[in-house]
């Protein structure tokens, strides 16, 4: 079975106003039971293929010990489809472990992975370093409250909107970090696809058959170890080889707003450091993979290719750094009631 591009999903709900956004998800997170994920529970490397890997590649003997649920039931969600362009990372892979995440798209020979981070936001301003808003009137907060909960979602927009007072400042927008591609030679045709998310487990798996033999790359992110882990073993009696780099896409829509990149790979790590516009404090971010395997790693053109390997894994952190801003909120925003139309730190 030959994989086709997924089309974009879409959802025939109205769309709320922003400014009673953050009322919305707070009723939804009070009123919600408590729900237990995989990321944010210790790894059982019995059940999860990727933290089989990392079990063994500790112990000194890296082996692939898949054990999750297979297709078909009920935890995992299958597909036969892959976003082959950025534009459609929504229709990606998603896992995360309340730190950093990735989305895995799923193409067998032509993979992208992008990995955030909840800090990732836009940095600050030197020229106006905290956001302000008005006071809220308590009065005003429960009148918002209740046209919510009467379902009365203009007008607690509307009010919302209106005794704000937002006037900018502060950090920004959310944003993707970066993402990493990992390519592979033609080896046949492609068949036998399909990608899934197993919610059990927390492993978003990629798997398909060729003239090699048949594939499958795990990818999950372990709260415990605060690692995003990906794992590919070559099918027996085989071996693989697959070239890695890091890069920001332009369709990030990072570029165009003066962020700026370097990597600085070699051939046991990729490395990619990111710097917010100038103005910024020198802020920025950064993420790094060590590159383990048996194979033979060489580094050409700002990449890492891996050959003549029988597993490939790779181990990844995120972070974010704000340089020269030592923090602090000014005094008369201490102890104030703000309503806002987002809930990011100053």
């Amino acid at each position: 079975m030959k994989p086709t591009p997924a089309r974009t999903l879409t959802r025939g709900r109205r769309p709320l106003g922003v400014a009673v956004t953050f009322f919305l998800l707070l009723v939804t997170v009070l009123a919600a039971p408590p729900v237990s994920h995989a990321a944010d529970t210790t790894v059982n490397p019995a059940r999860n293929s990727g933290a089989a890997a990392v079990a063994s590649y500790e112990d000194g003997t890296v082996t692939d010990g898949a054990d999750t649920e297979a297709i078909g039931s009920p935890t995992v969600a299958p597909s036969t489809t892959y976003p082959t362009t950025y534009s459609d990372w929504q229709n990606g892979l998603l896992a995360g472990n309340g730190k950093q995440g990735v989305i895995v798209f799923g193409n067998p020979r032509n993979d992208t992975v992008v990995f955030d981070d909840k800090d990732f936001f836009m940095a600050r301003t030197e020229a106006r370093p905290h956001r302000t808003f008005n006071t809220v009137s308590q009065d005003n907060i429960n009148k918002i409250r209740d046209e919510l909960i009467a379902g009365q979602y203009q007008q607690a927009n509307q009010l919302a909107a209106d005794v704000q007072g937002y006037q900018g400042g502060g950090e920004g927008s959310k944003h993707p970090g970066y993402k990493m591609t990992l390519q592979m030679p033609d080896a046949g045709t492609v068949s036998n696809y399909v990608r899934s998310t197993d919610y059990a487990a927390g492993v978003l798996k990629v798997n398909w058959s060729d003239d090699k033999g048949s594939w499958e790359r795990d990818s999950f992110v372990s709260r415990t170890d605060g690692t995003t882990v990906q794992y590919q073993a070559a099918p027996p009696g085989q071996k693989e080889t697959v070239t890695l780099g890091l890069s920001i896409d332009p369709g990030m829509n990072l570029l165009n707003k003066g962020v700026t990149y370097t990597t600085n790979n070699t051939t046991d790590y990729l490395n990619l450091r990111a710097k917010y516009p100038n103005g910024s404090y020198n802020a920025g971010y950064e993420g790094v993979t060590r590159i383990v395997t048996d194979g033979t790693k060489t580094f050409s053109n700002g990449q890492v290719t891996v050959s003549n390997a029988s597993y490939v894994l790779l181990l990844s952190l995120t972070q974010r750094y704000n340089s020269t801003y030592n923090g602090g909120v000014p005094p008369s925003r201490s102890g104030t009631r703000t309503c806002s139309s987002r809930s990011s730190p100053d």
